[in-house]
């Protein structure tokens, strides 16, 4: 998100400025003054994108409109402020310090404001989404700086109890995870009682780390440091929840909501944030990175309504992201909702024309509409031939449309591209068996089964197949072991004692033909011998 350079509004009034000076200059931070017309003063320390430029430092603008006393500390580089060059600079601080002085800084200058007003003579701070330290040995929980982390200057970096002013305020986001653990450490090296350096944290929801926003204006930037110099935290919380209308306020919130997974929400926060002038690109921007986990998320809490929303919603935004396109649309089939995943796999395959996974993934979609899914796996045959799930896909489809001689042939392309692909030796049998073809059938069953032998549904066509050509001592060995990967299965049950009492009868029958052959002196032709299933 876009990050302001200065605290402050567009478009209003600024009072006449007396002429800023360059009070200290070390090559690490340049200390600036603009007088005021004496309705108040500020001392402030700019961010860490903020560099020094003749007589311009952080919060100029928001001093010149309230008509404030201000001195300006600006860094050359991102190293947080250190004791030694804020040191150096005090001298020519102090004697500028007021009792109503109040020391004021936005995210590393927030870390600035509270470690170091109480060195330069200032009682009262203002830190807004400050951080504690940047030494990932002390703040684990946020590294969003550790690229900037430099041992020499860094390690150990944090803000002390006795570094705090008398009256040190604070407003941060208490569930964005970074900043609030950065607050949470500063909450913990204040004082535990109330009064003396202790801290007063402001909370400001689901602003994440924007919490500046709420204090743009020059009446709440006025209203926030009279509420601190009267040491009013309630009052500083009313201002804040007043300064909600801003348009960054409403983005922020309605991205929270998103993350959140309140969708509805965040639905009627956006057309209040481009009412107050948040453009639209902005949104769609927001609404491209956030929607395809918010609706990944939904769909996984069972909530249905967010499937035919999706497309209406999100797919315009979403349109020109492959990767998006393809997330919400897999999501939408695994959830059971194949219909409405069919837009986003027709609008990804204008991105990649190419993917067979997409021609794939938009014929499962059309499951509902077989002629149009069918339509679809061809056409993706003829734009990706050599991607082996379409030509299963295809002849499934064209099997179920009773297109046996066509099915088969996508069936056999399909296992000349890929020959270990899942379920397509079961898929060629049930084709042949459907054709009467069972010897053929029995062939592609096997291979099947010695694939997945964990798969019952494979042991069992491979015995049903056994059992029809009467390869009776084969098809026992099958049922039974479909009875033991699935005990209670009662077909095989059925089949497997069957079976076995076919047998018994015929070896009985045996028996009692050897019997009469003795005693009459002639022989009793018996069952013939079942045809025998070649290798097993």
């Amino acid at each position: 998100m876009t990050r302001p350079d200065d605290p402050c509004p567009w478009g209003e009034t600024l009072h006449e400025p007396f002429p800023p000076s360059i009070l200290f200059d070390d090559g690490v931070i340049r200390v600036v003054h603009q007088p005021g017309s004496g309705r108040g003063s500020l001392l402030t320390f700019a961010d860490l994108t903020f560099r020094p430029d003749g007589t311009t430092c952080w919060g100029s603008s928001a001093a010149r409109r309230l008509g404030y006393d201000l001195i300006g500390v600006v860094g050359y580089d991102t190293h947080w402020y250190p004791a030694a060059s804020i040191e150096a600079a005090a001298p020519f601080i102090r004697p500028l310090v007021e009792a109503t002085t109040v020391a004021y800084g936005y995210s590393m200058g927030g870390h600035a404001a509270l470690r170091h007003a109480r060195r330069l003579g200032v009682d009262y701070a203002l830190a807004v989404a400050p951080q504690f330290s940047i030494d990932p040995a002390v703040m684990p929980e946020d590294l969003r700086y550790s690229g900037l982390f430099r041992p020499k200057i860094h390690r150990g970096l944090r803000i002390s109890h006795e570094e705090l002013p008398r009256v040190p305020f604070m407003i941060a986001d208490p569930y964005f995870p970074q900043d609030s653990a950065q607050a949470r450490a500063i909450v913990a090296a204040g004082s535990p009682d109330p009064g003396d350096r202790h801290l007063r944290w402001v909370h400001t929801p689901f602003v994440e780390h924007w919490a500046i926003h709420l204090i743009r204006s020059s009446w709440a930037l006025e209203e926030t440091l009279e509420n601190v110099l009267a040491d009013d935290p309630a009052g500083l919380r009313r201002v804040l929840r007043r300064s909600r209308r801003t348009p960054v306020w409403h983005r922020v919130v309605a991205r929270e909501a998103m993350v959140r997974g309140r969708e509805r929400h965040a639905q009627r926060l956006w057309p209040a944030a481009i009412a107050l002038g948040c453009p639209e690109t902005l949104r769609h921007a927001d609404e491209r990175e956030l929607a395809p986990d918010m609706i990944v998320e939904l769909l996984g809490r069972g909530g249905t309504g967010i499937a035919s929303r999706a497309w209406p919603l999100y797919g315009g935004v979403l349109s020109g992201d492959l990767e998006a396109l393809r997330k919400v649309g897999h999501a939408l089939i695994a959830h059971g909702f194949p219909a409405e995943a069919a837009p986003f796999f027709r609008a990804a395959l204008l991105l990649a024309p190419a993917d067979g996974t997409l021609w794939h993934a938009l014929s499962t979609a059309l499951v509902n509409e077989p002629a149009e899914s069918l339509a679809v796996a061809l056409e993706g045959r003829e734009r990706v031939p050599g991607y082996a799930p379409l030509a299963m896909q295809a002849g499934y489809l064209l099997s179920a449309q009773g297109e046996l001689d066509a099915a088969e042939a996508q069936l056999r392309d399909a296992l000349r591209l890929d020959r270990r692909l899942p379920g397509l030796h079961a898929a060629l049998s049930h084709l042949l068996a459907n054709a009467g073809r069972l010897d053929e059938a029995l062939v592609s069953a096997r291979q099947a089964y010695e694939a997945a032998p964990g798969d019952v549904s494979l042991a069992l066509q491979l015995a049903r197949l056994q059992r029809a050509l009467g390869h009776a001592a084969a098809a026992i060995r099958s049922f039974r072991a479909v009875l033991r990967l699935e005990p209670a299965n009662e077909e095989a049950a059925r089949e497997l004692a069957l079976l076995e009492s076919s047998g018994t009868l015929t070896k009985l029958a045996g028996r009692l033909g050897s019997s009469l052959d003795t005693l009459l002196g002639r022989g009793i032709p018996t069952a013939a011998p079942a045809p025998r299933d070649p290798g097993r």
